[in-house]
């Protein structure tokens, strides 16, 4: 999966934000990452074994929400409050 760089805009922008302590940059989690991609992986060979529309909806929505939370190997931002994004 590649990262897509942010554009010069967005960069500035989230500079501006770390300059005026408004949030701080935090180390990759790359085992988070690879816990992520597994569980992803995981859902999406049960979806095969299932016949319920519904369930099948909701597993492959949990494995895509996996795949989000994996992408974020790349540095990511945390609010000084604490919460991370």
């Amino acid at each position: 999966m590649a990262v897509t760089p942010l554009t010069a805009a967005q960069q500035e922008a989230v500079d501006a934000l770390v300059a005026g302590r408004r949030i701080d940059q935090v180390p990759a989690d790359e085992a988070r990452a690879r816990a992520f991609l597994a569980a992803s992986a995981d859902r999406i060979s049960q979806l095969r074994l299932l016949t319920s529309a519904g369930v099948k909806y909701d597993i492959a929505y949990d494995a895509a929400h996996d795949i989000g939370e994996a992408r974020c190997p790349q540095p990511r931002r945390r609010s000084m409050s604490g919460s991370r994004y």
